[in-house]
């Protein structure tokens, strides 16, 4: 029976070390594709409501990479807003503010207004790393207690 409960936490640690390595890794790849930075030569600002009491700012953009032009549209998820008014209000700082376009050296198609590192996907891996290493130690505490 409680080798049973242990392959289960046992399984269900590694479940999550891998669900959270492959965000992680899908998240860090993108931060690492964008290599180059330009400015752009025309910016959209919008204003999209989530939900009722979240609002954020989308930027449809166009840049130009050796003679080419190309088209972004981005989604801030930070900051959001309580409500319209505030966005509202927050636009013409936004608008008025130099926001670089970063595009990938193989691919400008992949581009971006903002370069985050995926910190809190980091954070959930390595908590999910800590979890899974401390079953593994409860284990063999409880094995060399004599308790399975």
């Amino acid at each position: 029976m409680l080798k049973n409960i242990w392959l289960g936490i046992t399984a269900l640690t590694i479940g999550a070390l891998i669900w959270t390595g492959a965000i992680l890794s899908i998240d860090l790849f993108k931060y690492l594709q964008l290599t180059r930075k330009t400015h752009p030569t025309r910016v959209h600002w919008t204003i999209e409501g989530k939900d009722e009491s979240q609002y954020f700012f989308i930027a449809n953009y166009i840049f130009n990479v050796d003679g080419k032009e190309y088209r972004g549209v981005n989604k801030f998820k930070r900051p959001t807003f309580p409500n319209m008014i505030a966005a509202e209000a927050m636009l013409p700082h936004w608008q008025a503010g130099s926001w670089p376009v970063w595009y990938s050296g193989f691919s400008p198609k992949t581009n971006a207004m903002q370069k985050n590192f995926p910190f809190q996907n980091l954070i959930h891996f390595v908590l999910a790393l800590g979890v899974f290493f401390y079953f593994r130690w409860l284990r063999e505490y409880v094995h060399r207690m004599g308790y399975i």
